[in-house]
């Protein structure tokens, strides 16, 4: 009996000691170009890098080569719009893989519940005791979530053949049929750009495109912008100025509407933005098939020291449901 007693100490003290693993932290804010010297850039480089999608170094700074990551894990991971923004969807994806990715799964961990399932078996079988019994399902459950987790490579098909790993699998048999169109609206548009070196009105944001390729018309009532407010900017601040949609891509294309907006008078904190949810009105109709090439511009815009500026796409309003593809983003900055 002291042997059995011993036994069942030294095992329950073995298996006590397997850690499982522990989820890493949520990204609980959206990050964008212009960022420096930051914690969580620092924590989304990492994430990047983890995920192959980033090569450059882990610095904590929002610039160029962290956008090109986002926007690669964008683009695998079919977030649209691909613009490097890491905003609410592409957080979400973010957050739901760290949810799915143990920080530390290793063969080693496996080995060691099994082997201590494999010595509770053998002193149970000849000392039953429920006791033995129950350690031996909770370890077996604990031993089943490990495998679980384990990613296994999936070998590529026959008829596939992989040249290298930054070469894409070239098909040798026959190709499939090209897809139909997409009946969707698909909404495109989006630029960086640096702000101007003194006030010009008006100041185009930039291009917009939108397609309609359902089968119905559609009848717009309203654009909904979101607008990042990261300005170094005095005179900006609480400033009203004018938002204008345009029909065409030129200053003298006809007006569709323009829409009084006023910036926040206080200055905005560092990785702390201002964000604004301006409606725009659209009262368009877009026949089906159709597309519109529209611009956004503002007026009685001041000069900008240093910051950024992000406007883009939250939503459409229109007399029925839309659910855009896509969408738009344009950055105005200055280091």
């Amino acid at each position: 009996m002291k042997k059995i007693l011993f036994v069942f100490v030294i095992l329950s003290v073995i298996a006590a000691s397997i850690p499982l693993f522990a989820s890493a932290a949520d990204f609980e804010r959206d990050l964008s170009f212009g960022i420096s010297n930051d914690p969580d850039v620092t924590r989304l480089q990492e994430f990047l890098a983890s995920q192959g999608v980033y090569s450059g170094p882990v610095t904590g700074n929002f610039f160029t080569l962290t956008r090109e990551g986002v926007k690669r894990f964008q683009a695998r991971e079919n977030i649209s719009p691909v613009l490097g923004y890491f905003g609410p969807k592409t957080r979400a994806r973010a957050n739901a893989m760290l949810a799915e990715t143990p920080s530390e799964v290793s063969a080693q961990k496996i080995s060691e519940l099994e082997a201590v399932i494999k010595a509770l078996e053998a002193v149970n079988g000849t000392n039953p005791n429920p006791v033995f019994g129950a350690l031996i399902g909770k370890y077996q459950s604990e031993l089943a979530s490990l495998k679980g987790l384990l990613v296994v490579p999936v070998p590529p098909p026959a008829d596939v053949l992989v040249l290298h790993p930054d070469v894409p699998p070239v098909a040798t048999s026959t190709p499939a049929p090209a897809e139909s169109p997409k009946k969707e609206l698909k909404v495109s548009g989006g630029q960086d750009t640096l702000f101007p070196i003194a006030a010009v009105n008006p100041t185009k944001i930039g291009g917009i495109e939108i397609q309609n390729n359902t089968d119905e018309g559609i009848l717009f009532s309203q654009i909904v912008l979101k607008i990042t407010d990261q300005m170094n900017s005095p005179l900006n601040r609480g400033r009203e100025v004018i938002f204008i949609i345009r029909d065409g891509s030129t200053v003298n294309d006809s007006v569709i509407s323009s829409t009084k907006f006023t910036f926040n008078s206080t200055v905005p904190q560092p990785g702390s933005p201002h964000v604004s949810l301006p409606s725009l009105p659209y009262s368009v109709a877009l026949g089906s098939g159709k597309k519109a090439i529209i611009s956004l511009w503002v007026d009685n815009f001041d000069f900008v020291i240093s910051g950024t500026l992000a406007i883009e796409l939250e939503n459409f309003l229109a007399t029925s449901v839309v659910s855009p593809t896509g969408g738009f983003r344009f950055l105005l900055h200055r280091d």
